[in-house]
């Protein structure tokens, strides 16, 4: 991230890979608003598709399951007609059907109003995705209520980001980003001795086994000095194709994912709903 000007203003670029499908996130608040940023201000639309129609666009899926299918759906814009109609919609995010929430927009078709907040993520679906494509957010740098952020977090999949204006670390002392690790037991996550006994971070590589790097918060009783070494931290589950994450499976992962980049947080069955407070990483 680079921070421009003294009233905190910044810029993020990601490389997305040549994949149809990205996780994003939302890393910026709106320049004047420190609740979000608006979907259209979100990101730069050069080197994204648009079209008259969601099948030949590029896309933004948001998880819901209240949602039909799942997702709220929108897609880019664009058209050669020379209507007001047309003119005020081109190179805009439309939502391709009615959202069951409205705060998206009202109808199908219809521009978007949407206040993206820090936190969410998004899949951003590519109709043409045979190169690699270099993002460019910007905006206000997140500034957390008393130093923080929260997140609601349901039971299952929840599509979530850092919520801050620089990477996330899943493991601070590992990853560089910090001397004192984030007691993610006492924040309400659940750990245990394997992935299937506690919360996950899935995060979307078409090149992994199965499409996902996955990673799960480990905690045991155990007082053997690997397992005490390796308590409240995040382990990945198998041995990842990008060694950025880790060398092996069970290991202390070091990756700091991106920011504006999005990830799955799969909370335990029978855990029961949250709220995660990330702190805030960074004094401005």
């Amino acid at each position: 991230m680079a921070v421009e000007s003294a009233n905190v203003v910044g810029y993020q670029t990601v490389t997305l890979k040549a994949q149809r499908f990205a996780m994003i996130g939302i890393p910026f608040t709106g320049v004047f608003s420190s609740e979000g940023i608006n979907v259209q201000d979100l990101v730069a639309t050069n080197g994204l598709t648009a079209a008259l129609t969601a099948a030949n666009s590029d896309q933004l899926w948001y998880y819901d399951p209240n949602e039909a299918g799942g997702y709220v759906t929108l897609f880019l814009y664009n058209s050669t007609a020379t209507t007001s109609a047309a003119q005020l919609r081109k190179g805009k995010w439309l939502c391709s059907a009615k959202p069951a929430d409205s705060t998206w927009g009202t109808a199908g078709n219809a521009v978007s109003t949407k206040v993206l907040t820090p936190g969410m993520g998004l899949w951003l679906v590519r109709k043409n995705y045979s190169e690699p494509l270099t993002l460019t957010f910007s905006g206000q740098v997140v500034v957390g209520e008393e130093g923080a952020k929260e997140i609601a977090i349901r039971e299952g999949y929840n599509m979530i980001a850092g919520s801050f204006s620089t990477d996330f670390a899943l493991n601070n002392v590992a990853s560089g980003a910090g001397e004192t690790d984030v007691d993610w037991l006492g924040k309400g996550c659940v750990g245990g001795m394997t992935a299937a006994n506690s919360d996950q971070i899935w995060f979307y590589d078409d090149d992994e086994t199965g499409g996902y790097v996955t990673t799960y918060l480990y905690n045991s009783t155990a007082t053997a000095s690997a397992a005490v070494a390796r308590k409240n931290h995040w382990l990945t589950s198998a041995k990842p194709t990008d060694t950025t994450w880790g060398t092996a499976g069970n290991v202390i992962t070091p990756k700091k994912i991106p920011a504006g980049r999005g990830f799955w947080y799969i909370r335990k069955a029978g855990a029961g709903s949250f709220t995660l407070k990330l702190d805030q990483p960074y004094t401005l």
